[in-house]
């Protein structure tokens, strides 16, 4: 007869769990026939976020007050209820009581790389008491990263116990508190991004690229882009808006730049570039490109060249978690460039140029 299999799955964060976990190791730890797999269930997190017992108490306390038909604050607290502009229509609050009251709000995820790195001292940590309670025996704990791209946490972040934190070492948790003492990074970083679309039709997926690379880190950095020192966004409109010359870029960028352009934009045979079959003189003296990226970093760089004027624009999520850019009078800074103009060899050769004598905003 085979041995008895017992898979443990639970994220093991708090006590109960802990206790949960102890009572199965005691239960099968001295029966041979017993093989035992633990296994982690991570969880989603946002480091940053905490509240002391303080702050739960008196946003408890706003809550009653603002929101008078909510029958229980704390699990409204819990479970992130409150909406921003539920909030944004209360006029009588003081600028602490607000910021307070603006933690029953919901937030986004962290990052998948905290959420993997919580998951990896939890189960150290759990590692740790199986190691202590089996006497030093072997302990191997699994952890299910996969679930994170299917599981939703419904707890209110800015709840989070950071239990993470209570196996850490003094001298790492001085590090850390030294760490969340300091000026938030954020605020000293001046943020330009060639992301969104006013126009979805424009659009060859359901969300601009950059947006649908990594949606949720999207919706993190825009939700939050009046916390850094300066932030600014070129839209698809404005980033597709100008062509240049082939040849202006060759002039600049080489044998190496005109390859790329032989293959990207001219769809080019491999072996016909690299055997020096093609080239941009002999097939495309008179083409021009659009250029999105170098468009985006000249906007920023060389912002009264390119023509761009400054801008608004507002993020409507849209069903299906598609993001849409709406020029607005107000929200996020952007560089706007209507309509479409080609750069010939000469004009190009000025941009780089000025940009080599250092005539740039940096």
């Amino acid at each position: 007869m085979g041995d008895d299999l017992v898979i443990y799955y639970n994220d093991s964060i708090d006590s109960d769990n802990l206790a949960a976990a102890m009572a199965l190791f005691k239960a099968t730890c001295w029966k041979p026939t017993v093989r035992m797999i633990w296994i982690l269930e991570p969880r989603q997190v946002c480091f940053g976020l905490s509240m002391t017992m303080d702050q739960i108490t008196r946003c408890k306390e706003l809550i009653k007050q603002h929101f008078p038909s909510v029958e229980n604050p704390f699990k409204t607290l819990l479970n992130g209820d409150i909406k921003q502009q539920d909030i944004d229509d209360i006029k009588d609050l003081t600028k602490d009581d607000r910021k307070i009251l603006e933690m029953a709000v919901k937030p986004k995820y962290g990052s998948i790389d905290d959420a993997t790195l919580h998951a990896r001292l939890s189960a150290l940590d759990l590692a740790t008491c199986l190691s202590e309670w089996s006497k030093d025996n072997p302990i191997e704990v699994l952890v299910d990263y996969e679930t994170l791209e299917h599981i939703e946490n419904p707890v209110n972040l800015h709840m989070h116990h950071h239990e993470e934190l209570i196996n850490r070492t003094e001298n790492e948790l001085k590090e850390y508190y030294d760490i969340m003492k300091k000026v938030d990074v954020a605020s000293k970083i001046k943020c330009h991004l060639q992301v969104g679309s006013c126009d979805m039709s424009a659009n060859l997926f359901s969300n601009q690229f950059n947006i649908a690379l990594n949606q949720q880190a999207a919706k993190i950095v825009l939700s939050r882009s009046a916390e850094f020192a300066e932030f600014t966004v070129v839209p698809s409109h404005t980033a597709q808006s100008i062509k240049y010359s082939a040849l202006g870029l060759k002039k600049f960028g080489g044998h190496c730049i005109e390859k790329r352009i032989l293959g990207f934009n001219c769809h080019q045979e491999h072996l016909k570039i690299v055997t020096n079959q093609v080239s941009l003189e002999q097939q495309y003296s008179d083409k021009a490109y659009s250029m999105p990226d170098l468009t985006s970093f000249l906007c920023a760089l060389l912002p009264g060249h390119m023509g761009s004027k400054p801008g608004f624009i507002e993020v409507d999520e849209q069903e299906g978690d598609t993001l849409l850019f709406k020029k607005s009078d107000k929200g996020i800074p952007m560089f706007d460039l209507d309509g479409v103009k080609e750069l010939d060899e000469e004009q190009i050769t000025a941009i780089f140029e000025s940009l080599t004598r250092g005539e740039v905003l940096l």
